[in-house]
């Protein structure tokens, strides 16, 4: 019932979506959203295969 927005990385979508990063701050605040925030990456970091998260929250 509340949908999550696309902004940014109009890669594949039609015209009326920006291309390029956008600020995703209103992605962020949907409380069905997770984000994750590390320090600035100091070297590039490749990320292959299946990626799965676990929460540790109980």
């Amino acid at each position: 019932m509340n949908p999550v927005p696309t902004t940014g990385g109009a890669l594949l979508l039609t015209d009326g979506f920006r291309p390029g990063p956008l600020d995703q701050t209103g992605v962020e605040a949907h409380e069905d959203v997770l984000v994750l925030t590390t320090e600035p990456l100091t070297e590039d970091v490749e990320v292959t295969g299946r990626v799965r998260a676990v929460s540790d929250t109980g």
